[in-house]
């Protein structure tokens, strides 16, 4: 698997990936990706179009319906329903693209996944956000055992120094920009990688740096 170089590319790769997570019985799935000026409308129509013998058994769903109806009018004419959060499934349903939607929605789409008659593909959701107040601790642990059974079926995004990609059924990989602006695989991991593993991937120590990198570790830990 190569990095993409383009946006089309990601989106080929991302409409691959979802098909191949599907075929292999996959119902809950994330695709991500997380690029600059990259915005949910054009992103959802460009990678539906892998979907269009879904038909009217395809659902589209926005997070309100203002932006629903934006996509009515922006779209015209599209072998899908598109719909909200509140509309109700259908039984012969094939398939569900969930646009963006925001941690506010995350019990509406818990439902909609948790009932749903067939595959949901959660695009670009943002759905954990630690600045959203008025969630209690039970509320946090049921959106996180909820995000725990979802599958990432591709994810990628530019980190300083490199970038995330994970392509269904690949391992998650880091790949880091060389100093012509090209880049190279540079280690696979099999979750997504945080800060800390991207820094250990992205900077490797030097025998130099090892003593000064342990002591900046031991020191952050004594702050916390």
């Amino acid at each position: 698997m190569t990095l993409p170089q383009t946006l089309p590319e990601a989106i080929a790769q991302a409409q691959m990936a979802t098909r191949q997570a599907i075929a292999a019985g996959e119902t809950r799935l994330l695709v991500e990706l997380w690029l600059p000026d990259v915005k949910p409308m054009a992103l959802g129509w460009a990678f539906l179009q892998a979907f269009t013998e879904w038909g009217t058994a395809g659902r589209v769903v926005f997070p309100d319906a203002g932006a629903a109806a934006l996509a009515r009018r922006d779209w015209g004419e599209v072998p899908w329903r598109l719909e909200t959060l509140r509309d109700p499934h259908q039984p012969t349903d094939q398939g569900v693209v969930v646009i963006a939607p925001d941690p506010a929605a995350v019990t509406e789409v818990r439902l909609l996944v948790e009932t749903a008659p067939c595959p949901v593909i959660l695009l670009n959701a943002r759905l954990e956000d630690a600045g959203t107040v008025g969630i209690g601790y039970a509320g946090r642990r049921l959106r996180r055992e909820f995000l725990q059974t979802l599958v990432t079926a591709y994810h990628l995004r530019p980190v300083e120094g490199g970038a995330v990609l994970r392509c269904y059924p690949n391992p998650w990989q880091i790949w880091r920009e060389t100093s012509n602006g090209d880049y190279q695989p540079a280690g696979e991991v099999p979750t997504n990688p945080d800060a800390e593993t991207l820094d250990q991937v992205l900077n490797p120590p030097t025998p130099s740096s090892g003593f000064w990198r342990g002591l900046t570790r031991l020191l952050r830990a004594l702050r916390a």
